[in-house]
C-alpha cells in the first residue's frame, strides 16, 4: 500500500472517530499532519514506516486512555472534596440555626427584648443554610449538563451552575462567620458574651 493510500485511509478513520466524540489525542494536528503526507509528491511508505506509524498510533491510544483514567480519577477526587464541603456548610449553618432557636426559645420566655438581639444571626445562619442547599442544587443542575451531548451549551451552562456553587460556598462561608461574630456581639449584651 501506497504511503499516501495509508494516510487517507487513517485521516477517514480518525475523522469518524472525531465524528462520534473522540476527542482525548489531538485530532486536527493529526489530521493537518496527514493532508501534508497525501499532498507530498515523494511520499513513500516503506514497510517499517508503517510498522512505526502503527506503534505510534497504539502508543498515542494508550496515553489517551491512561489521561482519560487520570482526569476521571482527579475529576472524582474534587468532586468528592466538593461534596464533603457543601455538606460541612449546610450542617454548619442549619446545626448552628436549630441552635439559635432553641436559644432564643427559651429567651423569648422571658421576654422579647432578651430575644430581639439574636434575630439578625438566627437570620444570617439561616440564609447560609439556604446557601449552602443552593450548592446542592447547583452542583445536581451542573452535573446533569455535563451529561454527554454534543450540544456545546450543555457544557457553557455546566460551568455557569458550578462557578455559581462555588459562589454560594464562599457565601454561605461568609454568612456563617458574620453570624458567629453577630451572635458574640449579642451575647455580650446580655453580659454573658466574651468581653
Amino acid at each position: 500500500m501506497h504511503g499516501k493510500e495509508v494516510a487517507q485511509q487513517l485521516r477517514e478513520i480518525i475523522q469518524g472517530m472525531k465524528a462520534n466524540g473522540t476527542s482525548s489525542i489531538d485530532v486536527d494536528a493529526l489530521i493537518a499532519y496527514l493532508r501534508k503526507v497525501e499532498a507530498d509528491p515523494n511520499a513513500v511508505a516503506t514497510a517499517g514506516d508503517q510498522e512505526r506509524s502503527w506503534q505510534d498510533q497504539e502508543n498515542a491510544r494508550t496515553n489517551a486512555k491512561l489521561l482519560e483514567s487520570h482526569n476521571n480519577a482527579t475529576y472524582q477526587m474534587v468532586n468528592a472534596a466538593g461534596e464533603a464541603a457543601a455538606k460541612a456548610l449546610f450542617l454548619l449553618n442549619g446545626g448552628a440555626a436549630i441552635a439559635m432557636l432553641a436559644f432564643v426559645g427559651q429567651l423569648a420566655a422571658r421576654g422579647i427584648e432578651w430575644a430581639a438581639p439574636f434575630g439578625q444571626p438566627l437570620l444570617g445562619f439561616g440564609w447560609g443554610a439556604l446557601g449552602a442547599a443552593g450548592v446542592y442544587g447547583c452542583r445536581y443542575f451542573a452535573h446533569w449538563a455535563w451529561r454527554p451531548t454534543k450540544k456545546e451549551w450543555h457544557e457553557t451552562c455546566g460551568h455557569i451552575l458550578n462557578g455559581l456553587s462555588i459562589a454560594l460556598g464562599f457565601v454561605s462561608f461568609l454568612l456563617f462567620a458574620w453570624s458567629l461574630t453577630a451572635a458574640n456581639s449579642a451575647f455580650g449584651g446580655l453580659g454573658i458574651g466574651t468581653p
